[in-house]
């Protein structure tokens, strides 16, 4: 972050958000590009709130139009079941201290920082209709099912159970729309020595789930 107006020692850093929970474990700031330290000290910390006070280290302004000096400021947060960043914000405020009911901040973002994409829970079922049955060491078609949540993946990394197999090239149809372009047969995975197979989304990505998208697999005896 930058600011247009400096922090003093003594003056707060607020950062809050209402989804996020932090705590003051590693708390940091560091100037930047050097990474040279800037002394500070948690003096509250509560759920989706954090203050530090500047110790013996000034906030200092850039010019507008430039990006030096900026600030990088780190420390332990919960995050929140939201995957999608444009669900959670975060407030950076440096205020000085005192009645914070009585003055306006020194700097703020005015909570348009938004948060940090996380790792979504990607729905997959494979299926074989209609009763979900298929002979032993056979070739055959099943359906497999993938919703991105939030997420707009652009490939897939399927992991066949122990046995099972893909043919070398394994998409048999790409779905309603061709949202998937190509399924290949790629190396075993090295741990456990299982198939694995590569999809590929059509386009910019998979943005809605896959619509009776068909691969080839092949079964055990």
């Amino acid at each position: 972050f930058t600011v247009t107006r400096q922090a003093e020692p003594n003056d707060l850093i607020l950062i809050s958000s209402k989804f996020y929970r932090m705590f003051p474990d590693n708390f940091n700031i560091v100037r930047m590009p050097a990474r040279a330290p800037v002394s500070s000290e948690v003096v509250s910390f509560i759920d989706g709130a954090i203050v530090a006070q500047l110790m013996g280290t000034a906030i200092r302004t850039t010019v507008p139009g430039f990006k030096d000096p900026s600030y990088e400021v780190s420390f332990t947060t919960l995050t929140p079941n939201l995957p999608n960043p444009g669900d959670t914000f975060f407030r950076i405020e440096l205020r000085k201290p005192g009645n914070q009911s009585q003055q306006l901040p020194l700097n703020t973002n005015d909570e348009r920082t938004t948060g940090f994409r996380l790792v979504e829970n990607v729905l997959l079922r494979v299926q074989r209709l209609p009763s979900n049955e298929a002979p032993p060491m056979a070739e055959v078609d099943v359906e497999i099912v993938i919703d991105p949540k939030s997420t707009v993946p652009e490939e897939f990394l399927l992991m066949a159970p122990p046995m099972f197999n893909f043919t070398e090239d394994c998409l048999v149809r790409g779905g309603e729309t061709d949202e998937i372009a190509s399924c290949t047969r790629i190396q075993d995975e090295p741990a456990t020595g299982r198939a694995q197979a590569l999809l590929k989304a059509s386009g910019g990505g998979l943005s809605k789930p896959s619509d009776y998208v068909v691969i080839r697999i092949m079964t055990p005896a």
